[in-house]
């Protein structure tokens, strides 16, 4: 019968092992689940303020990147093909996003995906809902 390494050590020494998990109050043994959970909540508690600190450093750090950015090269990605707000995080940006990441991937001129990415964004197939209305046809015509 296979052994642990405990139970190796106990056979050999004599001496019951001690587990990290096993940690005794009273006299009485407590679960593993119940370890985790006070080392959880000492976590939660100690680390919410340096958290939100690290949060808004970094939100900071994000915000200055992006205007760099913008500064160097002018506009963001996609805001001349017509989306009503290139710079949030919706899903219809993200959906075009993707689309114009999948074309200029593709063994085709950057030109001929930007065109086909416009045409895309004008048909509407940058929202989830028309895409699931339309059928195949209508999406290769």
């Amino acid at each position: 019968m296979a052994r642990t390494r405990a139970q190796g050590r106990q056979i050999t020494t004599g001496h019951p092992a001690m587990h990290k998990s096993s940690s005794n109050i009273a006299g009485k043994k407590r679960s593993r689940d119940e370890v985790d959970d006070d080392n959880t909540n000492k976590q939660s508690r100690g680390a919410s303020k340096s958290d939100t600190k690290k949060a808004k450093a970094l939100d900071e750090s994000m915000k200055r990147t992006v205007n760099k950015l913008l500064t160097n090269y002018g506009s963001l990605p996609l805001s001349d093909l017509g989306l009503p707000n290139p710079s949030s995080a919706n899903p219809e940006n993200v959906l075009a996003l993707v689309l114009n990441a999948m074309l200029t991937s593709a063994r085709i001129s950057h030109e001929l995906a930007f065109k086909s990415v416009r045409c895309l964004i004008e048909a509407g197939y940058q929202d989830i809902k028309t895409l699931t209305r339309s059928t195949w046809e209508e999406r290769t015509d």
